[in-house]
């Protein structure tokens, strides 16, 4: 039978020995910690990222990190400042410090992990296709993705929808305009552009299962809380080849 007082006297009397290799250990650890209110705090995620960062990000990441009795911040950049920078720089100090319990909130639809909206209209209308159940993805194509080009003035232009939306039964081009501009004569070349590639989309889709393409031009002032792409489709017509 095991004298359990007699067990527990014995590891009380045992001298734990640390290695070279534990130093090592618990020094990176303490390291990492490092001091909360200056730079040398953040100098294990700075060491480590893979962007060049610049001092206002730098600045903002720590503010977050320097009061000890702040529940939260709020980063309000401008567009295109690096909020999601800061807010890494954040997260990767609280992951040295072992403090993971991190919970990450983004778009569930968005095929790109950060997408810059050139006006709010166009903001808008992604809170749509993320809040529309008929939606599965969508994305903001970069510059030439498409290839799609149109004709003004004898001369040839690239043009890049603002939006590549892909629904149950479809996929369509959209473009949010202001309401005053739905009948410009760039905006409608743009769109006979749009609506000729959506025609060769199509036909390429029809020969290997795909879904048909179709093109969507919106004005601003559409584009509400209550709206759906549906809807929209429904009011404004999607012109399918």
């Amino acid at each position: 039978m095991i004298d359990r007082r007699a067990a527990r006297a014995q590891v009380s009397q045992i001298t734990f020995v640390y290695t070279p290799y534990h130093g090592k250990y618990w020094a990176a650890a303490l390291t990492l910690r490092g001091a909360g209110d200056d730079l040398s705090r953040l100098s294990q995620p700075i060491a480590s990222a893979r962007v060049d960062l610049n001092p206002h990000q730098v600045d903002a990441a720590l503010a977050a990190l320097r009061s000890p009795l702040s529940k939260g911040m709020i980063l309000a950049d401008e567009v295109g400042l690096g909020k999601t920078i800061e807010a890494a720089l954040v997260i990767a100090q609280r992951w040295a410090e072992r403090r993971r319990r991190i919970l990450l909130v983004l778009p569930a639809k968005c095929l790109y992990q950060v997408q810059k909206f050139d006006s709010d209209p166009e903001r808008r209308f992604a809170v749509i296709l993320e809040n529309d159940e008929a939606v599965e993805k969508w994305f903001k194509p970069a510059k030439t993705q498409f290839q799609i080009f149109y004709r003004h003035a004898h001369q040839e232009f690239p043009y890049e929808p603002d939006f590549a939306v892909e629904t149950k039964t479809e996929k369509l081009l959209c473009e949010p305009k202001r309401a005053n501009e739905m009948t410009d004569d760039v905006v409608l070349a743009k769109a006979r552009a749009a609506i000729e590639w959506c025609k060769h989309a199509t036909e390429h889709a029809r020969t290997h299962r795909g879904k048909p393409w179709s093109y969507l031009l919106i004005p601003h002032d559409a584009m509400t809380a209550s709206a759906t792409l549906d809807g929209l489709i429904a009011t404004f017509g999607a012109t399918k080849p």
